[in-house]
């Protein structure tokens, strides 16, 4: 297949802006990143601070000790390698009329069949076991456990949940309900990431490289549209010594650079789909789920089925029953760009997706612009850029 195109971008394709006007498209956007490092003052302190809460001494008590709550942050926490056939989260608010006290709710939800447990309860801190605990006596086998970035949720023997979806497990720190969160500052500040997109509009999902490695995702929104993704950035947190590094921006120019970094870091070649191509990923899982809520027929029992070209067009867009997009930005004096997105080409093994500009810039200057190629693999779902990747 021959391409060309004509663009007016005098410029590196490395600082190429690709904005793509759709509900549930990814704003792609350049930059540059460098791994840096942050150990934290007080970092050795924080790895090493019982989970449950800390110990000060207090002079002149027939006590000795006094047990102090952890601190608690309120906000959405879900557990690691979260995605829409592996849906875990928790979320914390703190009781207004009750100091130190909080409510909390969990739901898990696995696989194509959706088995489900979920858990729902307020919570205080008993000085007296130097514990948080269930306010109802009903929950009171349920124990917690928090430090700054994660909360520990663990009962004896299966009561909650259905096959393989008990609600017990450790959930990690996703957003914040408010400002304080030293976890988060700490990494948004490592990152350099916008003021703009803290407070609400990011997320970070945690994945598990190791015992004591987790590689981070941290999505970031538009302040208008929430559906869209404005930027991505990594880092890797060592647990046992509250190390946090950053892996840099998680850019779709970068996803090469990126790919050969996570590979070093021992990340192995699903795990690294997942990161580097979360949308995606996510989007194939919503298509098999909902494929067999249906009854109809998919990879998860044919392993000579392939994806249809509509099928192929929504995991590269976001968009259902069509292989064609087009959004008409000209002027009145038909100045300006028509953002298109069509089916390219199709054979048996490939769907490419065309993502270009239809530009104007006056009688004698109309050309297009290229964005990217994407190409989805009928056998397997992926995508690749035949640009970036």
């Amino acid at each position: 297949m021959v391409r060309s195109f004509k663009s007016n971008y005098g410029r590196c394709i490395r600082s190429l802006l690709v904005l793509l006007l759709l509900p549930g498209a990814v704003l792609l956007a350049a930059g540059c990143s460098q791994v840096q490092e942050t150990k934290g003052e007080a970092a050795a302190n924080r790895a090493a601070v019982p989970v449950s809460g800390t110990v000060q001494k207090v002079e002149g008590t027939d006590a000795g000790v006094k047990a102090e709550p952890s601190p608690v942050v309120p906000g959405r926490y879900l557990i690691a390698g979260y995605s829409p056939a592996n849906m875990g989260e928790a979320k914390v608010e703190a009781l207004p009329e009750r100091r130190d006290g909080y409510h909390l709710s969990v739901s898990v939800v696995r696989g194509y069949s959706h088995h489900s447990g979920s858990l729902e309860f307020d919570f205080v801190w008993d000085p007296e076991m130097s514990l948080y605990k269930p306010v109802e006596s009903e929950y009171k086998d349920i124990t917690l456990k928090f430090t700054e970035n994660s909360l520990t949720l663990d009962y004896p023997g299966k009561e909650y949940g259905g096959l393989n979806a008990e609600p017990k497990g450790t959930y990690y720190l996703s957003s914040a309900s408010g400002a304080d969160a030293p976890f988060l500052t700490r990494l948004y500040d490592l990152v350099d990431l916008k003021a703009a997109y803290r407070g609400g509009n990011s997320e970070v999902f945690f994945y598990e490289l190791d015992d004591t490695r987790k590689l981070l995702l941290i999505r970031s929104y538009g302040t208008e549209d929430k559906e869209v993704v404005s930027e991505e950035h990594l880092a890797l947190l060592d647990t046992a010594s509250d190390e946090l590094k950053n892996l840099g921006e998680a850019a779709p120019y970068q996803v090469a650079d990126n790919r050969e970094r996570l590979k070093s870091l021992g990340a192995d070649e699903d795990l690294i789909y997942q990161v580097l191509r979360k949308t995606y990923f996510d989007r194939l899982l919503e298509l098999e789920m909902k494929k067999f809520d249906a009854g109809e027929p998919g990879f998860r029992d044919d392993e000579n089925y392939k994806l249809s070209e509509k099928e192929a067009f929504y995991i590269a867009t976001g968009m259902e029953g069509t292989t064609r997009y087009t959004k008409n930005m000209r002027d009145q004096n038909d100045i300006g760009s028509i953002f298109i997105i069509e089916v390219d080409s199709a054979d048996k093994n490939v769907v490419t997706v065309h993502f270009y500009e239809a530009v104007r810039n006056s009688e004698e200057d109309e050309h297009t612009a290229t964005s990217d190629w994407l190409e989805v693999n009928r056998s397997t779902g992926r995508v690749s850029s035949d640009l970036f990747d």
